[in-house]
């Protein structure tokens, strides 16, 4: 499924965030030459995601690839400068070539166990505990191999930042489903599903491997990654990375306990092996509440069912968060469906600090709003009922010209943010550009003007 090197130059190739409501807007990815982090394409009038972030790249850098497409595959992984790689198919190879001067390595040693294998940067991280696990014991070989398909582990380290932040990261290759070795991905995912069971308990987990299924397929166990509460990247942002042949996605990045995280830049790495390299950057969110100096930066928020309280509320948390750093002469606009009582106390704070709101809902508006902002639309401050509007405004839209240190900050949600979330993960789209920022807005205000 190779192409030839002269085709394949290890280029980077960035995929659109998925579009979440019509009024929306997103960019898409472009190519960077250097270790930089990706850009997105100019013109789009999004701004270039904004550090902290951890990035996460996945490789099957395939067996029997020559020695210098597989060290040139390893440095190309390696120059966009990833937190996490997992690795697959390298029992062969050493562990200086996957993890140079400035990253570690953790895989248990052997023909089988060695297979998968986990790298970070270690000025960023430090291993506090590390393990293998059996995903599936079937014996068998395709003749012509020297390998029992059906034998796949999985390695796995907790890993802690410096700013004290614990993430689990871990390498999986699930066994092709052919007829010597029957049908093992369930049985892999299941065991996955329970090893990130245990890991959850110390913090978000994060997968990275070739699960050798169809993204497509019925048989992607979708189900059974759900019971764990783990989501594949495609899943969040809505859009797949093309990793083996013309059109066919093998390799994963699946997230568990990532409420707290925006995701973004999910992007594609051209390697000379039989499969791409996916990589996705995560960035913890300043869901803190309180003003402060705060940052955001352009990302998939998620609302997991499966997590603690803070995970089940993050997008009415990062909605607080906005709407409590901003200060005085600040202009909120907010289109929400239906406003709950922690966001009437944040508006009301706002408000006595000198921001100018804006609302619309389409429920009755809140007597204590509907008193202290008026409900003439076009003054400093108002507030208005119209069910309609949200035939044009998403069902939860934040505009905020300054939030802290973050101007033009927007978040768009299909639900009303602080709706439970059990039905499943519910999405929103976090921007800090001023195009997309003004877009909105003009759409906020037609809205508002009926």
């Amino acid at each position: 499924m190779g192409m030839a090197a002269g085709v394949r130059r290890g280029l980077v190739v960035a995929t659109c965030v998925a579009a979440l409501p019509a009024a929306t807007l997103t960019g898409c990815g472009t190519a960077s030459d250097g270790p930089a982090a990706l850009r997105l394409e100019a013109g789009t009038g999004a701004a270039p995601y904004q550090p902290p972030r951890i990035r996460m790249v996945q490789a099957n850098l395939r067996i029997g690839t020559p020695v210098r497409q597989f060290q040139a595959d390893v440095r190309r992984v390696l120059s966009v400068e990833p937190d996490f790689v997992t690795y697959d198919e390298v029992s062969q190879r050493h562990d200086s070539v996957l993890a140079p001067a400035g990253y570690a390595l953790w895989r248990k040693g052997g023909r089988y166990k060695g297979e998968a294998a986990v790298a970070w940067r270690t000025h960023r991280w430090r291993m506090v505990h590390h393990g293998v696990a059996m995903l599936t014991n079937h014996r068998g070989r395709v003749p012509g191999s020297r390998y029992d398909w059906g034998v796949r582990y999985a390695n796995w380290v907790t890993l802690r930042s410096r700013t004290g932040l614990t993430i689990s990261v871990v390498a999986a290759h699930f066994p092709p489903s052919t007829r010597r070795t029957g049908h093992l991905t369930a049985p892999a995912a299941r065991r996955l599903g329970a090893l990130t069971d245990r890991l959850a308990k110390h913090g978000p987990v994060v997968v990275g491997g070739d699960l050798n299924v169809a993204y497509r397929s019925p048989e992607y166990p979708r189900a059974i990654f759900k019971r764990h509460g783990l989501l594949a990247t495609y899943d969040a942002l809505r859009t797949r990375v093309v990793t083996s042949g013309s059109d066919v996605t093998l390799d994963y990045l699946l997230v568990r306990g990532f409420a707290r995280f925006a995701l973004n830049n999910q992007f594609r790495l051209l390697l000379h092996s039989d499969h791409d390299g996916v990589g996705i950057d995560l960035a913890p969110l300043p869901i803190r509440l309180g003003p402060s100096n705060v940052r955001f930066g352009n990302g998939t928020v998620l609302s997991d069912p499966h997590g603690a309280a803070r995970e089940r509320h993050a997008l009415v948390r990062v909605a607080l968060k906005a709407i409590s750093s901003a200060d005085a002469g600040a202009t909120i606009h907010l289109a929400l469906r239906s406003i709950g009582t922690r966001v009437v106390r944040a508006l009301v704070a706002a408000y006595h600090r000198g921001v100018h709101l804006k609302v619309l809902t389409g429920d009755r508006a809140p007597r204590v709003l509907m008193r202290l902002l008026g409900t003439r639309v076009g003054d400093p401050s108002w507030i208005s009922a119209d069910p309609a509007a949200f035939a044009t405004v998403p069902a939860t839209t934040l505009l905020v010209n300054r939030s802290g240190a973050t101007p033009a900050f927007r978040l768009t949600a299909r639900e009303p943010v602080g709706r439970a979330t059990n039905a499943g993960w519910h999405r929103g789209l976090v921007s800090t550009s001023w195009t997309p920022y003004r877009q909105l807005l003009r759409a906020f205000v037609a809205a508002a003007r009926g």
